[in-house]
C-alpha cells in the first residue's frame, strides 16, 4: 500500500512540471511563428503536445504553423485534433474553415465561421472570412453586416477591409473600394490579397504603372505567389510586352506545374508570337488538367483557326459556348470560322450574339457589317457551299489592344492566406 502512495505522490509532482514544461513549449512556438520560422514552431508546439496531449491552443497553433508551411492535411488534421478536445474553442472552426474554404467546400466554410462566430461572436476574423464565403456564394445583398462587424470588432483587421474592398468594387464603387485596399495596406504593408487586388484595380482604371508597382512588390514579399506572376504577365501584355508576359508565365509553371491559367495564358500569348505549336501544347495541357477550362478551348479553337483547322476550332468554340453560354470571344471565333466557311447566316448570328453580351462590342459590330455585305454579293444559293478564300494568317508579335485583354483568363477570387 505504502508503494502505491508513493507512486501516486511521485506522479502528481511530475505533473505540474510537465504543464510548466507544455506551456513553455508552447510560448517558444508562438515566438517562432511571430519571426516567421515555422518549421521551428512546428517542432516547439509538438513538444508542447507531447507533453500535454489535450493542450488544444497547441494543436490550433500548430495548424497555423503547417498552414504556412503548405501541409494543408496536417493543418486540418491539428484543427480536428484542437476541436475535439475543446468544442467551444471557436479559433479551431475559424481556422479548419479556412482550409475548407480554400479547397472549394464553400458549405463547410461556411458551417465552421457561422460556427466561430455563435462560439465567440466577437470572434472578428470570423466575420471577416464569413463576409467573403458570402461573397464567392455572390450572396452579395447578405454580405455587408459581417464586414462591417468585424471592422468594428477590430478596426485593426486588414483581412477585414480587404474583404470589404472587394465587396465594395463588384458593387461598381472603385473609390471606396481603392480607399479599402489602401488602408488594409496600411495596416499590413505585406498583405499580397490587398497588393494584388489594388493593382488589378488600377490596371482596370490605366494606372498602368500603379498597376506594376504592387505586382512587383507581391513578388518581393512572396517570390512564390503564382497568381501575381499570372496577372503581371497581363499587365506585361498590355504594354506590349510579350516576351516579358510569357516569362512571368513560365515562373508561375516552373513554381507549379499544375497552374492551369498559366498555361491557357501562355497558349494565347504563344498564339500571338506565332509559335502556333507551342501554343497548342500549353492549351492542351490546360484541358487536360481541367476538362471544363472553358477559355482553354477557346484559345485552342482561336489556334486551330490559325492552323487552318476549321473544322476542330468550330468544335473547340461550341463546346467553350457550351460550357460558357456568356463566352463572348468565343461566339466571336466561332461567327469567323464560320464567315470563312461563307456560312453568312450562321456567322451573323453568332456576331449578334456577342451584341447581346456586349452591345458595344467594336469587333462584332465590324464584323457584321463586313459579313452583311458579303451576303449582298454572294448568290444566294451559293452562301452556303461557296467558301470564301481567305488566306491563313500567321500571328506576328504586336502591341496588344485593350480588347485581346478577353483572350486572358482570371485567377479566382483571393481567400484567407
Amino acid at each position: 500500500m505504502s508503494v502505491v502512495i508513493g507512486l501516486l505522490l511521485v506522479i502528481f509532482s511530475f505533473s505540474p512540471s510537465f504543464a510548466q514544461d507544455a506551456s513553455r513549449y508552447y510560448e517558444q512556438g508562438k515566438g517562432y511563428f511571430d519571426q516567421g520560422k515555422y518549421n521551428e514552431a512546428v517542432a516547439a508546439l509538438t513538444k508542447a503536445i507531447d507533453l500535454n496531449p489535450k493542450f488544444a491552443p497547441a494543436y490550433n497553433f500548430r495548424g497555423l504553423a503547417r498552414i504556412r508551411l503548405k501541409d494543408e492535411d496536417g493543418a486540418m488534421a491539428d484543427f480536428l485534433r484542437a476541436i475535439e478536445v475543446d468544442p467551444k474553442s471557436s479559433s479551431p472552426h475559424n481556422n479548419r474553415g479556412t482550409i475548407r474554404e480554400k479547397r472549394g467546400d464553400l458549405e463547410g466554410a461556411l458551417a465552421d465561421y457561422t460556427k466561430a462566430i455563435e462560439l465567440n461572436p466577437n470572434n472578428s476574423m470570423a466575420h471577416a472570412n464569413r463576409a467573403h464565403v458570402k461573397f464567392l456564394r455572390k450572396e452579395i445583398d447578405i454580405v455587408l453586416p459581417d464586414v462591417y462587424r468585424a471592422i468594428e470588432l477590430d478596426p485593426k483587421n486588414d483581412y477585414a477591409y480587404f474583404v470589404r474592398g472587394i465587396i465594395k468594387e463588384k458593387r461598381g464603387d472603385s473609390d471606396n473600394a481603392l480607399a479599402d485596399y489602401n488602408r488594409a495596406l496600411e495596416l499590413n504593408p505585406k498583405s499580397t490579397r490587398a497588393l494584388v487586388s489594388r493593382g488589378l484595380l488600377q490596371q482596370k482604371h490605366n494606372n498602368l504603372k500603379g498597376a506594376m508597382a504592387d505586382f512587383n512588390y507581391v513578388l518581393e514579399v512572396d517570390p512564390k505567389f503564382v497568381s501575381a506572376y499570372v496577372y503581371r504577365a497581363s499587365l506585361k501584355k498590355q504594354n506590349g510586352d510579350l516576351n516579358g508576359a510569357i516569362m512571368d508565365l513560365n515562373r508561375a509553371v516552373e513554381i507549379d506545374p499544375k497552374a492551369r491559367i498559366a498555361f491557357t495564358n501562355r497558349g494565347y500569348m504563344k498564339l500571338l508570337r506565332g509559335d502556333l505549336e507551342g501554343a497548342l501544347a500549353d492549351v492542351n495541357r490546360a484541358i487536360q488538367l481541367d476538362p471544363r477550362a472553358t477559355m482553354a478551348y477557346k484559345n485552342r479553337g482561336l489556334i486551330r483557326k490559325e492552323r487552318g483547322d476549321l473544322e476542330g476550332a468550330m468544335n473547340d468554340f461550341s463546346h467553350a459556348i457550351e460550357l460558357d453560354p456568356q463566352n463572348k470571344m468565343a461566339y466571336l471565333g466561332r461567327g469567323e470560322v464560320k464567315e470563312k466557311r461563307a456560312d453568312f447566316k450562321g456567322a451573323l448570328a453568332d456576331f449578334q450574339k456577342v451584341l447581346e453580351i456586349d452591345p458595344s462590342n467594336p469587333e462584332a459590330l465590324q464584323e457584321i457589317e463586313e459579313v452583311r455585305d458579303k451576303m449582298k454579293a454572294a448568290p444566294s444559293k451559293d452562301r452556303k457551299k461557296t467558301p470564301v478564300k481567305t488566306p491563313v494568317k500567321v500571328a506576328k508579335p504586336q502591341p496588344v489592344r485593350m480588347d485581346q485583354m478577353d483572350q486572358l483568363e482570371v485567377m479566382p477570387s483571393f481567400g484567407p492566406k
